[in-house]
């Protein structure tokens, strides 16, 4: 958005956008991929927190923290 407002560069968002575009779609394909093991409700939330600006972040975050916690668990 910078490019195209404050420099006029139209193209910069037509290639920006279309990369966003692709790596959502790889995103979606990877959690549909990882349903199955994520559980329908953490799959559900994952899908919805894509939509929320550094939302992906918090939720590896989360991730990890379980993901230690079922370690020290088994352990």
């Amino acid at each position: 958005m910078p490019l195209k407002y404050g420099f006029g560069v139209d193209m910069a968002v037509r290639v920006v956008g279309l990369a966003h575009g692709v790596l959502f779609l790889a995103y979606c394909v990877t959690l549909a991929s990882a349903a199955r093991r994520l559980g329908a409700r953490l799959s559900l939330l994952a899908f919805v927190i894509a939509f929320v600006p550094a939302g992906t972040f918090w939720l590896e975050g989360r991730l990890r923290r379980d993901e230690r916690e079922l370690e020290r668990a088994a352990a």
